[in-house]
């Protein structure tokens, strides 16, 4: 599988959508041969469909690209706190269970903020 067909698979499961689905080919304007084409042959879409590819799955092209290991968009991510983007570079950097692992505990973190607000 190409790097390129990684990153979009990782994409579409982080949004809850079935990579090779129908349904996710009919969201981003192609067939679910071309979604094959992509794994099993290596191919990149090109252009347009590139770049519906990245507004559907709410990442930028460069990261489908394999050009930058930053999912957000440039746009998104220059607006963003530099705490927090620095959060994002490392998380990032992590392998699914430690991207699991961080997000259960971001989870406790935020519910002992809630806990807290509401014991002031």
């Amino acid at each position: 599988m190409s790097e390129f067909y990684n990153r979009y698979k990782k994409s579409c499961q982080a949004l809850g959508m079935e990579p090779c689905s129908q349904s996710t080919a009919e969201k981003i304007g192609v067939t679910r041969s071309a979604i094959g084409s992509w794994s099993a042959n290596g191919m990149i879409p090109k252009g347009e469909t590139l770049a519906r590819i990245a507004d559907v799955l709410h990442v930028s092209s460069d990261y489908l690209l394999a050009r930058t290991d930053i999912p957000m968009d440039c746009n998104e991510y220059n607006n963003l706190s530099p705490e927090l983007a620095i959060l994002l570079e490392k998380a990032a950097r992590l392998n699914e269970t430690g991207l699991l692992r961080m997000e259960s505990y971001l989870d406790g973190l935020l519910t002992a903020e809630q806990n807290r607000k509401s014991n002031d």
